[in-house]
């Protein structure tokens, strides 16, 4: 697992309450660094009637080429910021170093109000703007799917992206037999390659997929797959 590099601050504010529509509490980002990729969240919460205590905890969301976002791991995240006794209101910065370049982030925010004994009375969670980092990602396709001979098949894959594209694997079924995975080391981009299966022969569909476990950061991730029907095949 890829860890992150974390620095964090933190600062106990005395401000006034204020009226607020709904539970009083946010994030945003407070900087966001392309270049340096690095990016910096600000939480703010005030008290409500019966908290004794405020607490914030930052996690940190990544996705690649428009896919879901996605909770990673790294030192410092994922912990209960707790205010002084009796604060009225509560800031946190969470800064984060080492953001890979092609991903988008944004900071997911637990806010918890708590009263006598540390009871929680209300709880809420923020989600921050995306802080997208700058870089180029490969974008991986099948190509075609054809029939060579009884049993043999080739599959071609091109990088249509803009970076290059290490380890990548490529899959094919025959019908429900699936065969074993071939690895090709590196594509460029604009690089295509052909790989050639031998198998069983084919009554209903071929399915060829690159990247079949999604192990590739792309800059787009639903395109790695290409069906052909076998009665439209021929050597």
């Amino acid at each position: 697992m890829r860890f992150l590099a974390i620095m964090t601050s933190f600062a106990a504010l005395a401000l006034p309450a204020t009226a607020s529509a709904g539970l009083p509490a946010s994030v945003k980002v407070a900087r966001c660094d392309p270049l340096a990729h690095t990016a910096s969240f600000d939480a703010t919460m005030r008290s409500i009637s019966g908290a004794r205590q405020l607490a914030i905890k930052f996690s940190l969301l990544e996705r690649f080429g428009g896919g879901d976002f996605k909770p990673i791991s790294a030192p410092g995240l994922g912990v209960w910021r707790r205010s002084a006794a009796g604060a009225r209101a509560f800031a946190f910065a969470q800064n984060v170093n080492g953001l890979r370049p092609g991903g988008e982030y944004r900071s997911r925010v637990e806010f918890r109000w708590m009263g006598d004994g540390g009871k929680a009375l209300k709880t809420a969670r923020r989600f921050s703007p995306d802080c997208r980092q700058t870089g180029e990602l490969p974008n991986l396709q099948v190509k075609t799917v054809r029939l060579e001979g009884k049993a043999l098949y080739a599959v071609e894959v091109v990088n249509v992206g803009q970076g290059p594209a290490n380890a990548v694997d490529v899959q094919l079924a025959v019908d429900e037999a699936v065969q074993p995975i071939k690895r090709i080391a590196s594509l460029a981009p604009g690089e295509a390659r052909r790989l050639r299966f031998g198998g069983v022969g084919c009554s209903a569909e071929l399915r060829a997929s690159v990247d079949p476990m999604g192990t590739v950061r792309e800059s787009a991730e639903d395109d790695n797959l290409r069906a052909e029907a076998c009665s439209t095949m021929t050597p």
